[in-house]
């Protein structure tokens, strides 16, 4: 099933400013797609890579990645850094076990927060000198796996956080 909305936008010509064009409650400006149609395929990139997506969708594969940003962008909370006070470290390995992603997790709001090509204490201190003094002392709880690496930097960074 195919749907088509065709809409002329208003353009106006501002003798201050240039053209303008009328924004609309259901797309975002410079998108060709609507905003549910955006969501789906945000929805989609959390569960499958950009070839899939761009053959389920019929888009083309640069369009997908245009999209996610547009969507990401548009759920932007601001400072994902934030209010943190109890965080989960781990690693993901990608290409067969050979690289590893350090990634922080925020456990209250349930998002990942931060995340850095390395699995060393190198890598994770380079997400606290990203949070800052400040907020690292207002880490209450850092749950990680037993890696030295990782319990190192949490214990120089942010000493009044418990390990867990």
């Amino acid at each position: 099933m195919q749907f088509h909305l065709r809409y002329d936008t208003r353009r106006v010509q501002c003798s201050r400013c240039g053209v303008k064009v009328e924004r609309l409650p259901w797309a975002d400006p410079g998108s060709w797609f609507t905003r549910p149609f955006e969501d789906h395929v945000g929805y989609l990139a959390q569960r499958c890579d950009k070839t899939t997506i761009s053959s389920m969708m019929r888009v083309a594969w640069d369009t997908v990645g245009a999209i996610i940003q547009r969507v990401v962008a548009r759920r932007d909370d601001g400072d994902a850094l934030d209010g943190l006070t109890q965080i989960g470290v781990d690693e993901l390995s990608y290409r067969r076990h050979h690289e590893y992603i350090t990634v922080v997790v925020d456990h209250r709001r349930g998002h990942v927060v931060w995340a850095q090509p390395g699995k060393n204490s190198d890598t994770l201190k380079a997400f606290f000198d990203e949070l800052g003094p400040e907020r690292c002392a207002k880490l209450e709880a850092v749950t990680i796996d037993m890696s030295a690496a990782y319990i190192k930097a949490v214990t120089e960074c942010s000493p009044q956080a418990k390990l867990r």
